[in-house]
């Protein structure tokens, strides 16, 4: 998450092209956060099993007030069956690949094939 934080940085000082959030990644990582931490501990990934999760595209960025809010839908075709604890941010699609923004861990939750997720998350500038 340092990196993401070193790109703000560069940014808010003209340092340059840096990369912006892009994708919700979805993972069973167990570990708590920490700011060293580059990608999830154990992303679930994309692939052609139903158990897979690729990478989400924002669906929707609003920004207000000091901040950014971010939007993702897991679709009913994604995922069923499998278990989630861990979510991060990324600035690309692909698995494993992009600098980490922010990473959240949680009580596992699973999701079944009748399921849509959809995930917020809010960066606030305070």
């Amino acid at each position: 998450m340092n990196v993401g934080r070193n790109q703000i940085r560069n940014w808010l000082s003209g340092g340059g092209a840096i990369g912006y959030p892009l994708t919700f990644a979805w993972g069973s990582g167990t570990t708590a956060a920490a700011v060293t931490d580059t990608i999830l501990e154990k992303e679930i990934g994309s692939g052609t099993n139903a158990g897979s999760i690729a990478r989400q595209t924002f669906s929707l960025i609003q920004t207000a007030n000091q901040e950014v809010t971010y939007e993702a839908i897991i679709p009913t075709t994604q995922g069923s069956g499998t278990s989630i604890s861990e979510v991060g941010i990324f600035t690309t699609s692909g698995t494993s690949t992009g600098s980490l923004y922010t990473r959240t861990t949680f009580n596992a939750v699973t999701k079944t094939s009748n399921e849509e997720w959809t995930a917020i998350y809010i960066f606030k500038l305070s």
